[in-house]
Parts: C-alpha cells; structure tokens; sequence
C-alpha cells in the first residue's frame, strides 16, 4: 500500500493524486465558516452528518444552503427542540433531513462538484456555536478518487443508508 509520497506545504500526494490539505479553526484568517463556505460554492451535492444543529448554525450558510436545495443532505442525532426547529428550517429550503436514532457524534461536512470533493472534519457542529466556540477541523480537497476523500464520503454515505435512519417529519 502506498503512503504520501511528498509532501509540499498544504498539497500532498497520495496514491500519486492531488489532495489539498489544511486546518482551520474558529478565529484567524483561515475560519472553518470560510472554509464550509467555500467547499458549498457551485457544488453538486453536500451531505452534512453532524451530532447536533440549531438555526443559528444553518443561518450561516443560508444562502448556500437555498441554492443547493434537494442536493443538499442533512443527517442529525439529536431531536431537541432546536434540532427540531432547524430540521423544520431545513425542509423548507428543500434541504433532505434524516435523524440517526443512534448515537452518531460525527461532524463532517462533504461537498462534491464532478469528480473533486471536499470533506471538512473536525469538532464542530452546525450550530451558532461554530463560529463562537474554539473549534478546529481539517479540510481535504481534491479527486474524489483520493483516498480519504472516497472513504470520508462512503463514511458518510453509510451514515445516510444506514438503516436505523428515520426521515424527518414535521
């Protein structure tokens, strides 16, 4: 099996394909809302699977959300009050929701326009509190054949298919 076999700042190589790597956090110039807002820009799809989420955090990326509609998933564990109005909020953007009955505690966020992806992961969730909380996370952005790129998305696409998820109703 093969490993990064160089590396040049934030490019790596692995498997002899490109992927851009870098961390973010809550403060700075390189903010974790930049990068989300950026990995949402002019993408094909996006599939969220966060632990927890409250309008706070989806007003943030309102706009991006509303383009992406249908296109955009949104998988939660919690059902509290304010998960459940965020996911209400969501359904009226056209945004698909499910809830995991599980304890899904993942918070990843991964776009995919044609054959690049970004998967975003770290600590924090889709709440007011990404960009108020000391939070930090590692963007991946290149083919979606790079291996973690592929394997965060399959990741995430378990989480979606699994078959404990319940679609969210009002």
């Amino acid at each position: 099996m093969r490993r990064a076999t160089k590396t040049t700042g934030p490019v790596v190589f692995v498997n002899r394909a490109r992927m851009d790597v870098k961390t973010v956090t809550t403060s700075g110039e390189n903010t974790l809302l930049s990068a989300l807002k950026e990995a949402l820009r002019d993408v094909d799809e996006a599939l969220f699977c966060v632990a927890g989420v409250n309008r706070q955090g989806l007003h943030l990326i309102d706009d991006e959300l509303e383009d992406l509609a249908e296109a955009a998933r949104l998988l939660v564990s919690s059902r509290s009050v304010s998960a459940e109005a965020a996911l209400a909020l969501a359904d009226q953007w056209g945004v698909r929701t499910g809830v995991a009955s599980g304890s899904l505690h993942a918070k990843m966020f991964l776009t995919r326009r044609g054959d690049t992806g970004t998967a975003i992961i770290g600590s924090g969730n889709l709440t007011g509190k990404l960009v108020t909380n000391a939070e930090v996370a590692v963007v991946l952005h290149g083919k979606m054949r790079s291996a973690a790129i592929r394997d965060a998305w399959r990741l995430g696409q378990m989480y979606w298919n699994d078959r404990e998820i319940v679609e969210w109703e009002r």
